[in-house]
């Protein structure tokens, strides 16, 4: 009976030895891939933001700069302007009245 039933033993000893020598190994296979992409999904996105967010603020403050140098340069000449024709008419009527 023993060597009839050693064949056997032997047969589902190798049947499941094999089926959990897969199993694992494609457990620790998908688990690997999972990681690796679950990783370079979180990398890809954190760089992506931030090269947004850098240059978000990059223009950001560029616009910003821009926006304030033509702002004095408008307020600069806009004073400029109105104490030169100020004084042009303060002269011009002062000459006026001096003379006439």
């Amino acid at each position: 009976m023993l060597p009839l039933l050693l064949p056997l033993y032997f047969f589902y000893y190798h049947y499941y030895y094999h089926y959990y020598y897969y199993y694992y190994y494609y457990y620790y296979y998908y688990y690997y891939y999972y990681y690796y992409y679950y990783y370079y999904y979180y990398y890809y996105f954190y760089y992506y933001y931030y090269y947004y967010y850098y240059y978000y603020y990059y223009y950001y403050y560029y616009y910003c700069y821009y926006f304030y140098y033509y702002y004095y340069y408008f307020y600069y000449y806009y004073y400029y302007y109105y104490y030169y024709y100020y004084y042009y008419y303060y002269y011009y009527y002062y000459y006026y009245y001096y003379y006439y």
